[in-house]
């Protein structure tokens, strides 16, 4: 059987859809998704100025990326042969105030989470 999660952002005055996401859930979770994401530590959050992503490298690339609620990527990164302990500083003078997914993927493991960012 397929399974899905589907997002519906409705306009709460005139009740039209403003965006929609689909996405399937049949792969089950990796026990590299797991490991990244006990190694990842994403703070202040919520952030004003600067938040930082901490994390164990294990000699890899490393794709980070943010999107804003819409799914529109407002940062992409690419970090390349990192290894040991990181901590990457990113700038919220980019970003206006409200919730992202931050997003960081080596390989064939990703890990998401939510931040919020006031102003």
């Amino acid at each position: 059987d397929d399974m899905y999660i589907a997002i519906i952002l409705i306009d709460s005055d005139t009740g039209s859809v403003i965006n929609a996401f689909q996405k399937s859930i049949n792969d089950s979770l990796s026990t590299s998704d797991l490991e990244l994401a006990s190694a990842v530590s994403i703070y202040p959050n919520p952030a004003t100025d600067k938040f930082n992503i901490a994390f164990d490298a294990s000699n890899a690339n490393y794709a980070i990326t943010v999107t804003d609620m819409l799914g529109r990527t407002v940062l992409a990164q690419q970090h390349k042969n990192l290894s040991g302990n990181n901590t990457i500083e990113i700038s919220t003078n980019q970003f206006s105030a409200g919730q992202y997914i931050v997003t960081i993927a080596t390989g064939n493991a990703s890990y998401s989470k939510r931040l919020v960012i006031s102003k």
